[in-house]
Formats: C-alpha cells, sequence, structure tokens
C-alpha cells in the first residue's frame, strides 16, 4: 500500500511538472541572465518600460532606508553587481497611468 501511495505521489509531480515546464517555456529574451550596469541599465529599463521606471519594483516600499534595513537590493545590486534576467528589470517598470 505505501508503495502505491509513493507511486501516486510521484506519477501527479511528474504530471505537474510537465505541464507547469510547457506553460512557463524558456525565452532567451526575457529568461537569459546579464549584468546591466551604468547607462547599458539604463538602456534597458528605458526599451522593457517605454520610458517610465521606478528605482525600485512596484509594490515595494520606496524608502531606500528601509530596503537597505530589510535586505531587499536595489536595481544596480540586483542587475548590475549580479547578473539578472530581463523579467526582473521589468519589475521595475512604472505602473500604466491609463
Amino acid at each position: 500500500m505505501k508503495t502505491f501511495i509513493l507511486i501516486c505521489i510521484v506519477a501527479i509531480h511528474l504530471i505537474n511538472a510537465k505541464s507547469l515546464g510547457e506553460r512557463l517555456k524558456h525565452d532567451p529574451f526575457w529568461d537569459d541572465l546579464n549584468t546591466h550596469c551604468g547607462s547599458e541599465l539604463a538602456d534597458e529599463l528605458e526599451a522593457i518600460c517605454q520610458g517610465k521606471y521606478n528605482e525600485l519594483p512596484v509594490g515595494v516600499s520606496q524608502s531606500i532606508v528601509h530596503r537597505r534595513k530589510m535586505g531587499i537590493p536595489l536595481i544596480t545590486e540586483e542587475c548590475c553587481y549580479n547578473p539578472c534576467t530581463r523579467r526582473i528589470l521589468k519589475e521595475y517598470c512604472a505602473p500604466n497611468q491609463q
């Protein structure tokens, strides 16, 4: 009985992993890791956010002091000192003003 339950659990995980993998296909433009520093970082944000971006991700406290105390990285720490994806850069886009 334990073996049957274990087989069922493994089967469920494999089915879920396959369907998740189909939904989350790797897109090199959005998912490849790169470092973006200085004007290159600004250019990437300009292109991804159509010129409307924040120093901090939307929905996160905008206080740099608060972020430092909480250990939350700033964009240069997240994408210049360490590689990041364009999906992470997109989190810094300003919300649409429509």
